[in-house]
């Protein structure tokens, strides 16, 4: 599917044509030959070899003209942020939307580095706690720096909403590559000793991640293993409240107690359950 613009039609001129191409660029999916995974392949060179996030297998990106994008309808973009640039970040494409939170694949001009951007709306943020975990994800993130981890870069303001900027991690969560089958052991062992390695990295400094679960845990296509969504970060011996997600969470967690190491690791052993069991 090929878009051809040209000076004379105006279209290049006009903030909401421009806004409209980036949503109709969309991801270009290309099913893995294993497991059927889509890929998106929008960015890689014909020839570049990738990683399946979801099996593991090698694969070969396509000639272009084998690429088929998909179409968006015109209310893909809500929050009119698509093309737009925010204090230094340029929003390119929706990765996500749930419950007030939009999760953009974006563009940090100062830097020249692709980054991610949650955005939440002012529904989300009538309530005071919502808001100040927010600002708590950022200030604890910020200077957590490792290989597993993904780090908070910077929070925005815009409008009533804010918006928090992070690493950008091209690929899937584990909870996206679940069958009713689970994952072969092996890669199920590499992904928990990856996470393992994140949270080894926590108590050193204090804190314990209490949110551990599939759709916290990313796959890379260069094979990369992270742990993301620091939201719910607290410091070790600090009573949090009853939160997580249900499933996942330790005991004590449930009950409100203090979380510790444990309760991270209890957390950790039902996603490796989760993960082999389908």
């Amino acid at each position: 599917k090929c878009v051809t613009l040209s000076d004379s039609s105006g279209f290049v001129h006009d903030p909401a044509g421009i806004a409209r191409l980036q949503r109709l660029i969309g991801p270009i999916l290309l099913p893995c030959p294993g497991c059927r995974l889509g890929i998106d392949i929008g960015e890689r060179r014909p020839g570049e070899t990738l990683e399946c996030p979801g099996c593991g297998l090698a694969m070969g990106v396509p000639r272009p003209e084998t690429w088929t994008p998909p179409s968006f309808s015109d209310d893909a973009d809500p929050d009119g942020l698509l093309g737009q640039v925010v204090e230094g970040i340029r929003f390119d494409r929706i990765l996500h939307r749930d419950d007030g939170v939009t999760v953009y694949r974006a563009w940090q001009i100062r830097y020249d580095r692709r980054v991610a951007a949650k955005r939440l709306d002012a529904s989300r943020l009538a309530e005071p706690e919502v808001l100040e975990r927010l600002r708590q994800e950022f200030r604890i993130g910020r200077d957590l720096v490792h290989p597993n981890l993904v780090r908070p870069l910077g929070l925005l303001s815009h409008g009533r909403s804010r918006i928090l900027v992070m690493e950008f991690v091209d690929g899937v969560s584990v909870r996206h590559i679940l069958g009713d089958g689970g994952l072969p052991v092996p890669r199920s062992l590499r992904i928990g000793g990856a996470v393992s390695a994140a949270l080894d990295h926590l108590p050193g400094r204090g804190l314990v991640h209490r949110d551990v679960k599939p759709a916290n845990v990313l796959l890379d296509l260069s094979g990369g293993i992270r742990l993301a969504d620091l939201e719910l970060v607290e410091r070790l011996g600090r009573a949090g409240g009853s939160l997580g997600t249900p499933g996942y969470m330790a005991p004590e967690a449930a009950r409100g107690e203090h979380a510790t190491p444990r309760t991270d690791l209890y957390s950790l052993g039902a996603t490796l359950h989760h993960m082999l069991s389908g």
